[in-house]
Parts: structure tokens; sequence; C-alpha cells
């Protein structure tokens, strides 16, 4: 238990004017900050006293009895750092303290201007992982509202501190506080959304008028309801930072519709809208990745739909399957692949194949598809994109265009061949949805179409890069550069998601034509990214995406010599999946235990163990390209040189990529002081297969 402290935080800063002018207001605001319920329920503390010094005190190197007091007795130390704290001796003086008393743990620059070498006091520098905490809150124009206006998240690091709660739970809080409190504050967004805050208003007006005339007013009520639950929140969908403001707008809809639904007599139409409107929030909360409010959101128009199929009421079973469809690709966007697996049983068990709806039965099986590809049950997952793949064709040959539904059909079957190591047989289908998302964003140019068509074209250069093609896959990425734009949108978590993708296979295109710098770059900054939506969302797919960009950090330092930073990368990856493998399936618990048994062969040299866990690795997912791999290498350091052997056969017959991928380890183990013998043996063996050179 922490101990008792008469400060929650000691503010740090130097006598100037912007610094006075944000450390004032800072003071002001961490004092007054109240935490949102949630957190308070579970034990969160509000800050209740901040200590700030308001005179400039002579320059000296000892503190007077009153600051090294406060010091002592504050839990957080802040540090207001702007380019003029590093002269200031006082400053450094506080910081050192704070080190001595052993609280470097707790304490959290203020970055207001500069870098933090131009900005930081000698003291501060000290800190090892103080990067990890720094509040940056700069403004080039060095505007003191518009740093302040930075505060409002970043200060949130030093407050989940105070209040004993994780930044990730505390941030989300916070966010839905803040977006149920007020719309008023969407003012800054361009200018459809400035006009659209306009029409929303004159809706809400306009419907408070018509419901004030009770069921005379209904029909009325519910045509500006039902723009505002589709029309307008489909529209927004197409434009960066809009999501919060969709949530927003739904979240109100629920209250009216509700006061709606005790005025009418036809109940079961204003329950269909409710659900309908549910359903959309669902979608709201998924894409700002939270996941929880999503998944309760959804259960809601579920719970709808169920009590409207026990009435046996028209197209009441067809909306259930609907909404268990969207539940389980929620689950699936989670990493809750077993939970997903379930909703999409339920869904199908409602859609038997004579109902005359196919397109939402295709669409049913293609999700259901995509979550074997995640579970790793690739045959499962071929039997339901063959399936859905057949009535989406049907389906467009009937109505002349391409489904969005369709496209994903054909994505997810060329991704579940690239994951079995079927690297030409992918080729096809994963051109052939890079041509559909195409059409569709050329007929639509918006957010979402642009997002697919970027995550077929990262697909289809990953693939290209296993098949050693570099420069065609290069070519691909070089013609995404002008739609990446369509991915800096900070609150869509799919589209960050997906751009952390991007930069992950950028590096490994680099890394198998053996220019390990440039592959660095690009896999420290997917490394990051995904750091961020890890603590962002806290799911499981962003923790195993986490692990997988350490992993790849790791790999590449140790193909270039660097053999100290990628025992801690390859460590870090190991302890960020071992939590969650479990709850996401055999396909990341097979990822865990390949990587764990490459661990163990190059750094703990324990290879009966590292034999034991690549067993197991390929146990749980015998098509697993890494786990073969990493077998492989384990039956040839145990001397079971001719099992090996088969293994890297099988292997080599996967293509030139895979073959290139084995000879880069091989010279990267050699040059570590690992040669075996054995593996001139292997080259011999697969250079008839692939033509490529036989000796390291």
């Amino acid at each position: 238990m922490d101990q008792e402290y008469k400060y929650d935080i000691f503010i740090s800063y130097r006598h100037k004017p912007l610094d006075e002018t944000i450390t004032r207001n800072t003071f002001n605001r961490l004092e007054s900050y109240k935490l949102p319920k949630k957190i308070m329920e579970k034990g969160g503390q509000n800050i209740k006293r901040v200590f700030r010094d308001t005179e400039e005190l002579a320059v000296s190197r000892i503190l007077t009895d009153t600051i090294q007091k406060a010091l002592s007795d504050a839990k957080c130390l802040v540090i207001v750092c702007s380019t003029d704290t590093p002269s200031s001796e006082w400053v450094d003086r506080e910081v050192a303290t704070f080190i001595e008393l052993g609280k470097s743990q707790n304490i959290y620059p203020l970055l207001i201007s500069g870098t933090p070498e131009e900005s930081f006091p000698p003291s501060l520098k000290l800190v090892p992982d103080i990067t990890d905490r720094v509040m940056d809150v700069r403004d080039e124009s060095l505007d003191p509202k518009k740093i302040l206006e930075k505060e409002d998240t970043e200060l949130l690091k030093v407050i989940a501190r105070v209040a004993g709660c994780g930044f990730a739970e505390l941030s989300r809080e916070h966010k839905l506080r803040k977006r149920r409190r007020t719309l008023a504050g969407w003012t800054s967004a361009a200018a459809v959304f400035a006009l659209v805050a306009a029409v929303c208003l004159s809706f809400w007006n306009r419907a408070e008028e018509y419901r004030a005339g009770a069921e005379k007013a209904q029909a009325s009520s519910m045509m500006m309801l039902d723009r505002m639950t589709y029309t307008i929140p489909d529209k927004l969908t197409g434009y960066t930072g809009t999501y919060s403001r969709i949530a927003d707008i739904l979240e109100k809809n629920t209250i009216q519709i509700n006061e709606i639904l005790e005025l009418s007599r036809d109940k079961d139409s204003v329950e269909d809208e409710i659900a309908s409107n549910y359903e959309k929030l669902a979608t709201a909360y998924t894409t700002l990745g939270f996941y929880e409010e999503a998944e309760e959101a959804e259960n809601n128009a579920i719970d709808i739909y169920s009590k409207r199929a026990e009435k046996s009421l028209e197209g009441a079973e067809t909306e259930l399957a609907s909404a268990y469809n969207n539940l389980g690709r929620l689950y699936n966007i989670s990493g809750r692949y077993e939970s997903a697996s379930g909703s999409f049983s339920k869904a199908l068990d409602l859609l038997p194949e004579n109902r005359e709806d196919k397109l939402l039965l295709a669409s049913v099986l293609s999700n259901s598809g995509a979550n074997w590809v995640s579970l790793g049950d690739y045959k499962k997952a071929g039997d339901c994109f063959k399936e859905s793949s057949s009535l989406f064709e049907d389906y467009t040959a009937e109505k002349g265009y391409v489904s969005r539904e369709y496209a994903d059909s054909v994505y997810n079957y060329g991704i579940a061949l690239h994951r079995a190591g079927n690297y030409t047989e992918a080729e096809g289908p994963l051109e052939q949805s890079l041509s559909l998302y195409n059409a569709i964003f050329e007929a639509a140019p918006l957010q979402n179409n642009a997002i697919t068509l970027l995550r077929a074209k990262s697909a289809a250069g990953a693939n290209l890069t296993q098949l050693a093609r570099f420069e065609e896959a290069m070519d691909i990425y070089r013609s995404a550069e002008n739609q990446i734009i369509y991915l800096s949108d900070a609150e869509n978590v799919e589209a960050r998601m997906l751009l952390a993708e991007m930069y992950n296979q950028y590096g490994l295109c680099y890394n198998m034509q053996e220019k390990y710098s440039e592959a660095d770059i690009w896999f420290r900054k997917s490394a990051e990214l995904y750091k961020e939506l890890s603590d962002k969302t806290g799911s499981d797919t962003s923790k195993a995406s986490a692990a997988l960009s350490c992993f790849n950090v790791g790999v590449n330092s140790f193909n270039a010599g660097e053999y100290d930073i990628s025992r801690s990368y390859l460590k870090d990856g190991l302890d960020l999946l071992n939590p969650v493998k479990d709850r996401m399936g055999s396909y990341y618990s097979s990822l865990y235990y390949a990587w764990l048994s490459y661990y163990e062969i190059i750094f703990e040299k324990d290879f009966p163990q590292a034999l034991r866990d690549s067993y197991t690795a390929v146990s749980l997912q015998p098509d697993s390209v890494m786990a073969c791999h990493y077998y492989g290498y384990s039956l040839m350091y145990n001397g079971y040189y001719e099992e090996a052997g088969q293994v890297f056969d099988a292997l080599a017959a996967l293509g030139e990529g895979t073959v290139r991928n084995i000879i880069l380890d091989f010279e990267a183990l050699t040059k570590y002081g690992m040669h075996a013998d054995y593996m001139d043996t292997v080259l011999e063996r697969i250079s008839d297969q692939s033509g490529l050179p036989g000796k390291l």
C-alpha cells in the first residue's frame, strides 16, 4: 500500500511568463479534477492537494526547509519543461532531491516547448524510463490556450498515478464522460461538421415539438430520429475524427426514442428503432476501441430482437441473426475468437440456406471464416469462404454492383491461404480483392472505403514479399502513400491498427532484402503505434499485435548483430503475449511457443526445451510456417538431422521467400557463433527447389 502523503503532486517550474501561465492553470486543473464515477467506485482517489512555490527563490544548490519538506511529503513530481528550464539550478535540484528520495518512478515531465534534450534539466535526463511518462502539450505557436487544451488528456497520466488506476482505463472513462456531457464543444471541425451540428440541433428541437403532440406526432418524430440514426451518422463516417460525435448523437437518440415509446401504441415499431440505434452505437464504440461499451449496446439490441422473435414478428429472426453477426465481428476485433465463433453459430442457426436473405447469410459465413483464420483453422475458414463467395457472386450478378461484403470474403480467403503459407495460391484472391476494393473506393472515396482498400494493399504487398518479389511489393506500398492520410484519424482504432500493420509490412520487406537499418525504422514505428493502441484499448488483439511487433524488432536486430537489443525485444514480446495467448486460441498459443523456442535456442542454448516448445507450437498449428521454421531449427540443434531435413524440404516448397528466410537465419546464427554442420546439407537440399545458392 502507498504511504500517506501531504501533497499528491509537487509542481516544479521556471518563473518565466509562459511557464508561470501554464503552471498556474495546471495547478487549478489538477486540484479541481474529479475522477469519473466508475473510477471512484473502484476505489480511485481524487487529488486533494498540489504544491507549487509562488516566489522565485535565489539561485542555490541548497533547498529551503519548506521546499525540502514539501518534496518529501509529495507523492508525484510534475516538472514544467521549456527551453528555459535547463538553466534553472533550482528546478534541477528539486528533481535531484526527488530522485534521491527514491521516487523517480513518480516523476512526470510536462513538456511545453522544445525537445526533451533541449528542455529537460540535467538530473531529469538521468531517469532511465522518463520518456515513457512525458506529458507532451507543445504547440509551435507557443499559444498558452492551445497548450492548455492539450492538457485535457495528457495530465491523465499523472492523475492516474495519484488515483491508483490505469492510464488506459482513466482515459476511456474520461472520454466517455466528456462525450456524455455535451455536444457543444464541436466547433473546431470542418464546415461540414458545423453544418451537421446545426442540423442536428434543429432536428432535436423539432423532434421535441412533434413529441409534445403525443401519438399524433409520433410518425414525424420517428422520421426525424430515423435521420439521426441512419442518414447523418452514415454520412459522418466518411470523415476523420467524427466517431465520438456519432456516439454522442446516438446516445442522445436512445433517450429520445424511449420517451416516444412511452407515448406510442405501436410499441413494436419504436422498439425496432431503439434496437437499430443500439447497433449503430455499438459500431461507433467499436471504432473508438471502447469494446465493453460496444458489447453492452449490441447485447441491448439482441435482447430487443429476441423478444420480437418470440412474438414471431415479421423479419425478427433476420434482425436477430444480423445482430449476432455484428456481435461476432466485435468479439473478433477485440480478440475474443471463441466467443465470436459462438455468436456466428447462433446467427447461422437463424439463417438456414433456403432463406431469401442470401446477402446476410454470405456476410455471416465470410465473418465466420475470418474468425476461423484468427483461430488458425484454415480448413473451416476455406469452407466458409467458398460458400460465401458463391453467394456473393450470385448477388452481384443479380444486383449489378460489387458489395463490400463480397470484397471482404475474397480478401479473407486470400488471408487464410497466406497464413497457411500458400503464398502462390493466395496471390489470386488478394489481387481480386484489391480490384474489388478499388472499384468501391472509386465509386465512393470515403474514409471507410479507403481503409479497406489500404488493408488489401498491405496484404497483397506482404504476400509478394513472401514470394521474394520485393519491387512489386514496394510498388503496391508506394501506391498507398496518397491514401495513408485516411489512417491518421486518431480516434479510429481500426485505422490505427492498419497503419501499424502497414509499418510492419514495410519492415518485413526491407528485412528480407537484408536492409536491416531501414527495416528497424519501420518495425519500431509499428511497435510504438501498437503500444499506443494497447494502452488505449487494453484488448487482447492489440496486446498480441504489440507482441508481434516486438518480435519483429528482435529478429531484425539479431540479424543485424545487435544481440542485447534483440534479447530485450524478444523477451518483451513473450511477456506481452503470454497472458493473452490462451484466451485467443491455438493460433496465438502456437506463435508464443514458436517464439519461445527461438529465444531458448539463441539466448539460453537450451536445445531440449526448445524442441519441446517448438513441438507444442507445431502440434497446435501444423500449418504454421513460423512454427515449422523453429521446429526445424530445434530438430537440427538436437541432432535429429533427417527429421529436420524433411521439415526444411516442406518449407522450401512454399517458395523463394521462405527459402530466403532460412538462409538469412542460418547466416545470422553462424555470425552469432552457432553454425551447425548440417546447415550446409540443408542448403544443398533446398537449393535444388529454389535455385538459390546452396552454401553460406
